[in-house]
């Protein structure tokens, strides 16, 4: 899969016949947000972390680092992040469809 950084402040669409892998940034404020949706299959994306990094999903957390990821699971899903730890840790603070956390 391909790897795709991500940049603070952005919107993303996953529009590819397969899954799309974005990374979160490296280098993040407290605050910022990031959001993604799908278009065009149902393994739409996935949102890859880096060391140390964590995405928190109401009372569930991803494993911390590279392995952590959150994903969709239908054509449409969307999540909405927001950087409550600079550069290291998210919420996800809207989301739309069932949401893979790993």
């Amino acid at each position: 899969s391909d790897l795709n950084p991500m940049v603070v402040d952005n919107g993303y669409i996953a529009n590819k016949a397969g899954l799309l892998t974005f990374t979160l940034p490296t280098t993040c404020a407290v605050g910022k947000v990031l959001r993604v949706t799908g278009m065009n299959t149902d393994v739409g994306w996935r949102i890859a972390q880096s060391a140390n990094q964590i995405i928190h999903f109401g009372a569930s957390t991803t494993t911390t680092g590279a392995a952590g990821y959150i994903e969709s699971t239908q054509m449409h899903d969307s999540v909405e992040l927001v950087c409550c730890v600079a550069d290291l840790e998210f919420i996800v603070v809207s989301s739309v469809g069932n949401i893979t956390i790993a």
